[in-house]
């Protein structure tokens, strides 16, 4: 079981350089556990050929979008996966951009990076426009000494990252989130992840809503989706916008040692994973007229999915590039979408 303990930093804000050496520790043996594998173990959740559509998104859609839509003096992008199993996202997401050069802007460099903690063959390959590159090995929640060791600089560079079924199984998934955030290029870049477990001074929260207000403290503009019909194992999606260049600020410290009965233990692909967090005085409440509600209805039964997104013009506007592309998958289904409004 991998435990978040601290004592509590004297910032307002939670500073993943502060990280105790428990955390520090147990961080080191996961990625020792995880290289002993020559490829991804986690079963259903590899990894996948074809996008994953969170937030009832098509992503490749939505970097070619990104792509499209970026200035005219940007030709490079760089796209992120994190936990990358055997990396076949990157090479799927390859095949599409090749396939769409006709839709994409000329003169264009498109680089894929995937990384994992698995023992997985370093790749570096280029095809056309596209170079892919597959990092094993790779200790996810110290991004900014792994890219330096290899001499990357991602830093306000990445448009895109992709992380599906990884958050959850790490030792201090909200200090890496920051991290994957300062990563993205202010004003375009978008981050899209599903929710992992968390843990604060609050018994009675779960998860998905911490992770709701988490974001709604950080003034930065989110949308976050609800699938339809999820148990205590459903975690809601989160997609992310970086705004400017401000790293990304969340009102969380590491706890002080918490007793056995405040934590929150939850089993997950047979392992327990721990994390506790304490609000700073930065911690704002949120107010249900602080957020918008958009529904639409998914398959043969019309079930209802929401997406919720703070009141604000940013977030609007994020939502407003967002709803294209939702409803592209929508008229698959061929279902039409509903606003709901102010809720």
């Amino acid at each position: 079981m991998f435990t978040i303990f601290s004592i509590l930093a004297s910032s307002s804000f939670l500073d993943w350089r502060t990280r105790p050496q428990t955390v520090q520790s147990n961080i080191n043996e996961a990625l020792e556990g995880l290289a002993r594998n020559e490829c991804s173990t986690w079963g259903l959740h590899n990894g996948r050929d074809w996008p994953y559509s969170m937030v009832e998104i098509n992503e490749f859609e939505l970097i070619r979008s990104i792509i499209n839509n970026a200035p005219h003096n940007q030709t490079d992008f760089w796209i992120l996966e994190i936990g990358a199993g055997d990396c076949q996202w990157g090479k799927a997401f390859e095949i599409f951009a090749l396939d769409k050069k006709e839709d994409l802007r000329d003169g264009i460099r498109v680089h894929i990076v995937s990384v994992g903690g698995e023992n997985i063959p370093h790749v570096k390959q280029t095809q056309s426009f596209c170079t892919r590159y597959n990092f094993g090995c790779f200790k996810v929640e110290e991004f900014e000494a792994e890219f330096q060791a290899k001499n990357f600089h991602l830093q306000d560079s990445v448009d895109f990252i992709i992380s599906h079924y990884c958050f959850r199984h790490l030792v201090d998934p909200i200090g890496t989130y920051i991290q994957a955030y300062n990563l993205l290029r202010p004003k375009t870049g978008i981050m899209l992840t599903d929710g992992f477990l968390i843990k604060t001074s609050d018994p009675n929260a779960s998860s998905n809503d911490l992770l709701k207000l988490m974001l709604m403290n950080t003034g930065v503009p989110f949308v976050m989706h609800v699938p339809y019909g999820g148990g205590p194992n459903c975690l809601n999606h989160f997609l992310i916008l970086k705004q400017d260049e401000k790293p990304l600020k969340i009102p969380l410290n590491y706890c002080a040692q918490p007793n056995d009965s405040d934590l929150l233990t939850f089993t997950w692909a047979g392992q327990e994973y721990t994390t506790h967090y304490i609000k700073t005085e930065n911690w704002k409440t949120i107010k249900p007229e602080m957020l918008r509600r958009r529904t639409h209805y998914r398959g043969p039964m019309k079930l209802p999915i929401q997406n919720y997104y703070p009141a604000t013009e940013e977030a609007e506007a994020l939502f407003d590039f967002l709803w294209p592309l939702i409803e592209l998958e929508l008229k698959k289904r061929e279902l039409p979408p509903k606003e709901d409004g102010v809720f």
